[in-house]
């Protein structure tokens, strides 16, 4: 099985750029958007020219139901794709303009941390419970490699610190491409 990756943020970016090389990797890769769809499909179309399987979602990952409307949609094509579920990686968040602290009105703190902190840990959320459920990865029997789910919930709970993350998402690359079990 393909395994597949949702990047959150994937149409811009670190976001865009991990999309792309996780599929250069072998992975199929679910895009995320808020708003720029264009973006995302103009992400889609480079890995589906190289070959790759992708495909673009909407959703504000600030918005838990948009959040679990977007995991469903990637569920129903995981079959299609001969894919399961393998991976997560929180690009998406926001700063907004530069603005000094006192300055900042907390409708603008709330928004950043319910993008940022808070619509990251759903998304993990959402993932950690596929694993649960028996939808990610391969079966121990047919290959040794498995997702460190908890490691992923503690890994990735900051990405509006973009600076901290941007050499991370492409660290959890490196173990692939799975290895079989003997």
């Amino acid at each position: 099985m393909k395994p597949v990756v949702l990047v959150t943020g994937g149409s811009r970016g670190i976001g865009a750029a991990t999309a792309v090389l996780a599929a250069q990797q072998g992975w199929a890769v679910a895009v995320n958007y808020s708003q720029d769809a264009a973006a995302a499909q103009a992400v889609v179309a480079r890995i589906q020219a190289a070959g790759g399987l992708s495909l673009a979602v909407q959703a504000d990952v600030g918005d838990e139901a948009q959040v679990m409307a977007m995991f469903a949609h990637i569920d129903q094509a995981l079959p299609a794709w001969g894919a399961c579920w393998a991976g997560l990686v929180n690009s998406a968040g926001v700063v907004d303009q530069a603005q000094r602290v006192e300055a900042m009105s907390v409708q603008r703190l709330e928004r950043m941390m319910r993008i940022n902190v808070i619509g990251s840990m759903v998304c993990a959320r959402e993932a950690i419970r596929r694993n649960s459920a028996g939808q990610a990865g391969p079966s121990s029997t047919s290959a040794a490699w498995q997702p460190d789910w908890a490691g992923l919930a503690s890994m990735w709970t900051m990405p509006p610190a973009k600076g901290r993350l941007k050499a991370s998402p492409w660290a959890w690359l490196a173990s692939w491409p799975p290895t079989a079990s003997a």
